[in-house]
Formats: C-alpha cells, structure tokens, sequence
C-alpha cells in the first residue's frame, strides 16, 4: 500500500500547538489551557515517527532501529545541542547564582541525555511551581518523554508490521502484534489515571503515564493501515470541527489539578479526529482544509521544534533580565524567539537532514 508520508494540514496543527503553548508561557491568561500543546504535539508524533517507519525497508529489527535512531537522531539532537550550549553560556553571563537558578545546570545536563524530565521530578520542581519560570531548560522535559518513548516503540512497531504483512504467521502471533500497542496505551492510562492523584509530578513528567498519548497517535496510523477508509467528504469534515472543539476546550477549560488525566483524554482523542479527517480528505479545496494549509500556519508549524526550544530560555532570559510583563517585552521576547528558531531550522535542523537526504539518495544510486 502507497503511503504518503507528508501532510500539510499537520503542520497546520502543529503551529496551532506551538502558538497555543507560546501564548501560554507568555502569560496563561492569553490561553488558560495552552500547555494541552504540548499533548498535541505527542499524538503527532506518534502518527508521524509511525509514517517514517511504515516506509523502512529494513531486514532485521537491529538494522530497522537503526535507520530510525539515525533519522531521529539527526532530527532532534543538533538544534536541541546548539540551544543546550548556547544558553548555558548565556546562563552564565546573565543569571545570577541563587535559589531560584539552583537546579538549571543540572537540568542542562540531565537533557543532554533525555532525561531531564526525571531530574525535574525527583528535584520537586513542578511544571506549575515559581522556581519553574526561571529555568531556562524545564521545557525539555517534553523531549525527554519522546526520546524514552523512541528506545521502545521501534520494536513494537516491528512486530506489529512484520506480524501483519508477513504470510503463514500464526494467528497467536497476529493477534498478540495487533494488541501489543493498544495494551500497552491502556496499562499507560490507567497509571497516568492513578498517578493524576496520587503522584501529580510523575503524571506529568514520567513516560509511563505518557506513552499513552504517543501510542494513541500511532494506533491511529496503524489503524488506517490496515482498515481501508470511505468516509464521505461530509463525515471527514464533521469529525474536523468535532477534534477541533475538543481541541478548543481544552485550550481554554482545562483544569491544571486534573491533568493529564482526565483532560488529556479529551486533547488526545480531539488531536486524533483532527489528524484522521486531514489525512484522509482528498478535497483540498474545502475551506478548513485551506484554513490549515495556509502558507503561514505550515510555515509555522515546519519550524514548530525550533519554535518550542528556543521560547523558553528567551522568556526566562527576560524575566531574569528586564521582565517578562507587558505589551513591549512580549512582542520583543516573540520577535527573538522567531528570529533564532528562523536560524535553528535553517542553520541546525535542515543542514544535518540535507546533508542525510543527499547521502541517502547518492548510495541508493
């Protein structure tokens, strides 16, 4: 089966994401719910790494794995390497020694090696704490959640793949591939559901009670692979409008003591209707579909990665420097985060990833 492997409309939902999440640290009165972004950008991820792997050509699960780490790798690591140095020298020039700056380097360097969202937690440093919005690296707790979730989704979604397409399997075996990924997104509900309120902090940060929200993405992608779709264009655009008021209330509604669970729930299952309707709508010329198409929101959500890394340290940097509190420090902080994520993709993410392409193409030859 043919695959496409990029969708526009998907970087339209990822800038709507990010600008959700700028908006929120900026001040959380613009967007009350704006972290939901970040839970938007988990399920996309999930259905995009699945997209890539489809398309492998591997022969064995080691060679399989890493051809994904080598793309993901290259992906992920140069820009996050550039911030990770550049604003710890920054750091150094510009925020003072104090409590308040007490754990920054030591989340700069737990994230250096995807783990930055288990020193966050074991420090008590909650996502919602004061000590919080004067660490510049907190943000990559996120990156650390995905970066976990890569060193085990590769091979359940080999055994998924080579149990489905292969013949004379047994059936043991393709029912085991077929309910591997969904199980394991309900044992991740049910912790991130008793972590919610047993141990906030470990919802939040930790991969268990996460895995869930990335698997959901990959299950749909799983899920259109295998079943054929024939929905009408009148179906695929009510369930757009349906995944974007969700998507919408969550923005706006959701109640920070009762996340990720239950309000992620609503985030993940919105970001998945919105996902299937783009992905399978063939009439580009409907009018949502050109709403998230629209050169700029693409734009936008092409350099969402750049985006989310540099916004924080640049609004911390202010609240350390000359604050973080009205018409003029907002739109300057915005204006350096756009300029350096301009250079980061540019200059980071596309360098190394042109430089792989064009390896890839002259060897194929």
């Amino acid at each position: 089966m043919t695959v496409k492997h990029y969708f526009s409309g998907i970087d339209g939902l990822r800038a709507i994401a990010i600008i959700a999440v700028i908006a929120f640290h900026l001040n959380p009165a613009f967007i009350p719910g704006g972290f939901v972004g970040v839970d938007i950008f988990f399920v996309i991820s999930g259905y995009v790494i699945s997209n890539s792997l489809y398309g492998s050509r591997a022969t064995g699960l080691a060679d399989f794995a890493a051809q994904f780490y080598k793309r993901r790798f290259l992906r992920i690591l140069p820009a996050l390497i550039g911030l990770l140095v550049i604003v710890t020298l920054v750091s150094v020039a510009f925020i003072p020694a104090s409590w308040l700056s007490s754990s920054n380097h030591f989340t700069a360097l737990f994230a250096f090696f995807g783990l930055s969202n288990f020193y966050l937690y074991n420090t008590l440093d909650g996502y919602f704490s004061a000590r919080i919005l004067f660490n510049p690296f907190t943000h990559t707790w996120s990156l650390a959640v995905e970066e976990q979730f890569y060193f085990i989704f590769p091979a359940v979604f080999y055994f998924w793949l080579k149990s489905w397409q292969g013949q004379g399997i047994h059936q043991v075996r393709r029912y085991c591939a077929l309910l591997l990924l969904p199980t394991l997104c309900l044992i991740s509900l049910a912790i991130s559901a008793t972590l919610t309120t047993s141990a906030h902090e470990a919802a939040f940060y930790l991969l268990p009670g996460r895995f869930w929200e990335l698997g959901a993405g990959a299950g749909l992608f799983q899920l259109q692979r295998m079943r054929s779709q024939s929905l009408s264009v009148y179906v695929l655009n009510g369930l757009f409008l349906l995944g974007m008021g969700m998507l919408g209330i969550c923005l706006l509604y959701t109640n920070e003591a009762h996340f990720p669970f239950p309000w992620a729930i609503l985030a993940v299952a919105g970001s998945l209707l919105v996902i299937y309707s783009m992905t399978n709508n063939t009439d580009a010329d409907s009018g949502w579909m050109r709403v998230m198409c629209r050169k700029e929101l693409v734009f936008i959500g092409k350099i969402s990665y750049s985006l989310y890394l540099w916004h924080w340290p640049v609004f911390v940097l202010f609240r350390w420097t000359c604050g973080l509190d009205n018409g003029y420090t907002y739109t300057a902080a915005i204006a350096c985060t756009l300029g350096l994520a301009i250079l980061s993709y540019n200059y980071l993410e596309n360098f190394f990833r042109s430089s792989t392409r064009l390896k890839e193409a002259k060897a194929s030859r």
